[in-house]
């Protein structure tokens, strides 16, 4: 190409001066080549999760799941029912006051095996009291291991 009339802007028998593109082609070959190797490195992208910022988490709302179940009932998922008793009978023998006989009445609740499925917070709608709802633990505690 340096010889080709597109190249150069010379006349024929001119050979002091180059065009610009000759000039800069012949200065990239008499550049010094480096020989050193490239060495490239893959990381994987879950490398540098640690020096991202964590994106904040959209709060979803709250499904009842079997777990939160769990823990607002009054009977524990993996415990086995006590002996079939009447509700008279439940709170007499597990020492609950007439209160929490008459509110468990009220609402329903006919023995031991209704009783099963109270949750802690429907305890609370009911209006039962903090210690009433201690007692009712500790009936369902006692019922389950009588069995």
């Amino acid at each position: 190409p340096p010889n080709h009339a597109k190249f150069n802007n010379l006349h024929v028998g001119q050979a002091s001066e180059c065009s610009p593109l000759v000039q800069r082609r012949m200065a990239e070959r008499n550049q010094a080549v480096s020989t050193a190797p490239i060495v490239n490195f893959n990381f994987p992208p879950e490398l540098f999760n640690a020096f991202r910022p964590h994106a904040a988490k959209v709060a979803s709302p709250v499904r009842s799941t079997p777990a939160a179940i769990t823990t607002d009932s009054l009977l524990p998922e993996s415990a086995t029912p006590g002996l079939c008793l009447t509700l008279s009978e439940f709170c007499t023998a597990y020492s609950l006051s007439d209160n929490v006989r008459q509110k468990l009445d009220d609402n329903g609740y006919t023995g031991s095996s209704t009783i099963s499925y109270i949750r802690i917070s429907e305890l609370k709608d009911m209006g039962f009291k903090h210690g009433e709802i201690a007692a009712m633990k500790d009936a369902v505690r006692g019922w389950i291991a009588s069995n």
